[in-house]
């Protein structure tokens, strides 16, 4: 740990600040400055690759909209908006965010504030994975950019975004979940390396591949160049295969990245999850979704479900044990 002194009052005082009010209008500059730099003595000791215990709670795609991703909070954790108050008795799992906090939503700057609060008040309890869009020249650039609602929202402070940018560089990459799965977002595992210290080499295809059902997998062909996103492959089941049969040990992947109607789905082999947290992405009538992992390692998933909260209704799908189960590895 860096020799950087925490200011926990000032933290818990954001927080709050911004769950009251909604915005971070009565916070000043040179307070959120310091927040992200106490945050970030913290995940810059983390290592890119990066271990977390069931039972734990992963979330994916934010973008930006805070007031669903409080109503998760709310309905699933609401210890954990207690912020840490010594006066609370708090029981919370393990929270791992998969990434792409900012963003095309209304309230990248509350989305990602709160998040690093969180981070700092409870270190061993939240993981913040990078993203593709915890990136300067993505962040910059998207519809509805993260660095737009900060230049509009801390009249025209460009040192905010700025700082944010230098917290995610540090952000993990990827994570395992008790060992057997694999959390990223969004998931390529990479023929260039046969360990996950290498994970640093293969920085570009973990952020930007997707998968895909346009590859058979009987032909042999398991990727192809992405011509949507002009970058990193697309790749099919076999290749999910390929991948888990080098690696026994991983029974399944955990992804983002892909917006979902439903806030999830599963590959045909189902060992294979594209997660989506932000309800109303592109339709009102969009859902969001967690997924909760227990300790015996049981799948289930919490759906938020249109209309406005705070009338949305969070439904819990069975638990699903055979996702993520031993099975009999093959080739095809």
């Amino acid at each position: 740990m860096t020799s950087t002194t925490i200011n926990l009052q000032l933290v818990r005082r954001i927080a709050s600040w911004i769950l009251k009010y909604n915005h971070l209008n009565g916070i000043m500059d040179i307070e959120i400055a310091e927040l992200i730099d106490n945050c970030k003595s913290i995940i810059e000791q983390e290592p890119s690759f990066i271990r977390v215990k069931a039972p734990v709670i992963i979330f994916s795609d934010i973008h930006g909209n805070f007031v669903d991703l409080l109503e998760f909070f709310r309905l699933l954790v609401p210890d954990l908006l207690s912020l840490g108050d010594p006066k609370v008795k708090c029981t919370l799992p393990n929270l791992l965010f998969l990434g792409d906090y900012v963003d095309r939503g209304a309230q990248s700057l509350e989305v990602i504030t709160f998040l690093v609060c969180l981070k700092t008040l409870f270190p061993k309890r939240i993981t913040l994975l990078h993203g593709n869009h915890e990136s300067a020249d993505i962040n910059k650039r998207c519809r509805n950019s993260f660095y737009n609602d900060v230049i509009n929202k801390r009249n025209g402070n460009f040192d905010i975004w700025a700082r944010f940018n230098k917290l995610f560089k540090h952000l993990s990459l990827c994570a395992l979940v008790n060992g057997c799965v694999l959390c990223m977002k969004p998931k390529k595992v990479s023929d260039c390396y046969n360990d996950y210290d290498d994970i640093n080499t293969v920085v570009n295809d973990l952020l930007w591949a997707d998968p895909t059902n346009n590859l058979d997998p009987n032909n042999g062909v398991n990727s192809w160049f992405n011509d949507d996103r002009q970058t990193s492959i697309k790749y099919n089941d076999l290749y999910i295969r390929e991948f888990m049969n080098r690696f026994p040990h991983i029974k399944g992947v955990v992804r983002g990245h892909e917006h979902v109607n439903s806030g999830y789905k599963l590959n045909a082999d189902r060992t294979m999850c594209t997660l989506f947290t932000a309800p109303r992405y592109d339709r009102r009538t969009d859902s969001g979704c967690v997924m909760k992992i227990s300790s015996d390692l049981k799948v289930s998933f919490i759906r938020l479900t249109p209309p406005d909260p705070p009338n949305s209704s969070a439904l819990e799908d069975p638990p699903t044990p055979r996702i993520f189960s031993p099975r009999k590895r093959a080739d095809s």
